[in-house]
This record gives structure tokens, sequence and C-alpha cells, in this order.
């Protein structure tokens, strides 16, 4: 397996993001088992949501970063590109998981549908059109993220994350073990969405320790030494 220059391989990177998933999951559902809930530390503004938003809101950081060096290279940059669209994407993402703001559109807009609030949920066809639209914008830059090949493995695990909480999203709600799984696959794509970004940044620092130019032909974060 290939890796980059004194960085990590990308099976490295995987396994660090389930082991922190396994750690995290098991670990909050062994907690709600003591309190008679294993949904419970899942739950809005419990742990495992509070982790989610912290991990959306670092991403978004990277985003950030990530766009400010693509912006010092002259032959680079524009107004915009997919990384600072990353960094407001991202951003609303963590402030929507902490506070909740598309759950509050959704009774609303459910009830003019005429359809009761508490047997319709939005929540899967809300990701499932984030995801569309994330996957739309990735194809029309796709030739600055291919540059980064550990990235966008990373987020095509993180969007296959995505599929799996769509899924279990539009099975039985009154399920505390289905609503795990659902929770489980959201934190681990954000967790890989976070990983991907990160790689980038840190990619981004070895170039510049090491004099390289951003622009050129793509660059394969897990080439050999």
């Amino acid at each position: 397996m290939r890796k980059n220059r004194g960085g990590m391989k990308i099976s490295g990177k995987i396994i660090y993001v389930l082991i922190f998933n396994i750690i995290l999951i098991s670990g909050s559902v062994i907690a709600g088992y003591g309190k008679n809930n294993i949904y419970f530390y899942f739950q809005e503004r419990q742990a495992v949501t509070f982790i989610s938003a912290l991990l959306l809101g670092l991403t978004s950081l990277c985003a950030f970063i990530a766009s400010f060096v693509w912006n010092q290279c002259p032959d680079l940059k524009k107004r915009f590109n997919f990384w600072i669209i990353s960094f407001f994407g991202f951003f609303y993402l963590s402030m929507d998981e902490y506070f909740m703001m598309h759950e509050g559109m959704d009774t609303p807009s459910v009830r003019m549908l005429g359809k009761d609030p508490q047997s319709f949920n939005l929540d899967g066809l809300f990701f499932a059109l984030l995801g569309i639209v994330g996957i739309i914008i990735a194809l029309k830059f796709w030739k600055e993220i291919s540059r980064y090949r550990d990235f966008i493995l990373l987020c095509v695990l993180g969007v296959f994350c995505l599929g799996g909480m769509v899924v279990f999203d539009m099975i039985n709600q009154d399920s505390p073990l289905i609503k795990v799984i659902e929770e489980s696959f959201k934190i681990t794509g954000v967790t890989f969405f976070f990983a991907a970004f990160l790689s980038v940044v840190l990619t981004q620092i070895k170039q510049a320790i090491n004099g390289d130019e951003l622009s050129g032909s793509p660059i394969t974060e897990s080439a050999k030494r």
C-alpha cells in the first residue's frame, strides 16, 4: 500500500475513522443501556450529536484553510472554488446539527402537505437532497479535487454512510435500534468527511514545507516516499 511523504497510508486513515466510531458508538450504546434507552446519547444535543456538530465545524475549518492555500497560487485563484463552497456548506451543517434548524422547518412543511408531522419524516429526504447537491458540486469542480485521491476515497465512504443513514431513516422511526443504526451511519459518515478534508490540509502543509507547487499533475497523497 502506498503512502505519502512521511504520511499515513489510506488504509490507516480508514482504520482510525472506524476505531474512533466503534469506541464512540459502542460506548454510547452501553451508557444508554444503563438508562434503559440505548438511543439516549444519540438524541438531539446529546454526546453523539455534539461530537457530530463539532466534527462538521472542524471540517468547515479545514475547507476554509484549503481554500486559503488554493488562492495563494495565481494560476489557481478563483473567487469561488470547491473548498470555499465546502466551507459554507459544512458550516451550515454544523449549525444545523446542533441547533436543529431543518427540523424546525419539517413540521410546518409537512403540515402544508396535509400530513401528520409525527408520522411523516423529511429528514431522510433532506439529507438525500444534500448528498445529491454535494455530488453535483464535486463533479463541477472535479479538476480541483481529482488532485487528492485519498480525499476522493474518503468522501466516497462518507457518501456511502450518508446513504445508509437515509435508508434507515426511512424505516420504522419507533425502534431505538433502528435509530441507533441510523445515527451510527451519520456520525461515521461525518468522520469520513472530516478525515477527507483534513488529509487535504495536511497534504498542502507538506507541499508548502517541501516547496512543491500546488499546480501541475494530480497529487497522489498515497505516493511512495
